[in-house]
C-alpha cells in the first residue's frame, strides 16, 4: 500500500506492467493494462460514488472515445481527456433528455 491505494496485478522492474487493478484510497477500483507503471488501452473504473467510466489510455493519459455512467442513470459517450467530458460527444439523462454537441 502506497498513500492509502493498493495494487494487484503484474509487475516488472518495481513498477506495474501488465493487467492489474488499482484500489485508490477512495475505495474507486481502476482496472487496466499497464505499461511501466502507466495506463494503456481501454480502462474501466467504477468511482467511490459508484459513477462507472470506459476511458481509452495512452502515455497513461485518458484521451480519445469513452463513455461515463453516473450513478443517477444520466451517461455520456464521445470525447474524454482528464477523465471528463471533452470534445464531440452526447449526454443522455435519465429523464430521456439528450444534448448533442461540444
Amino acid at each position: 500500500r502506497l498513500n492509502g491505494e493498493s495494487f494487484e496485478g503484474w509487475w516488472e522492474a518495481g513498477r506495474r506492467h501488465g493487467p492489474g487493478q488499482l484500489r485508490d484510497a477512495t475505495g474507486g477500483l481502476f482496472a487496466c493494462e499497464y505499461r511501466a507503471d502507466r495506463p494503456q488501452g481501454v480502462c474501466l473504473a467504477t468511482l467511490a460514488d459508484g459513477t462507472r467510466l470506459w476511458l481509452p489510455h495512452e502515455e497513461g493519459e485518458a484521451t480519445g472515445f469513452g463513455q461515463i455512467l453516473w450513478p443517477n442513470g444520466d451517461r455520456y459517450e464521445g470525447g474524454v481527456a482528464e477523465n471528463r467530458p471533452n470534445g464531440t460527444g452526447v449526454l443522455v439523462s435519465a429523464a430521456g433528455g439528450r444534448l448533442e454537441g461540444r
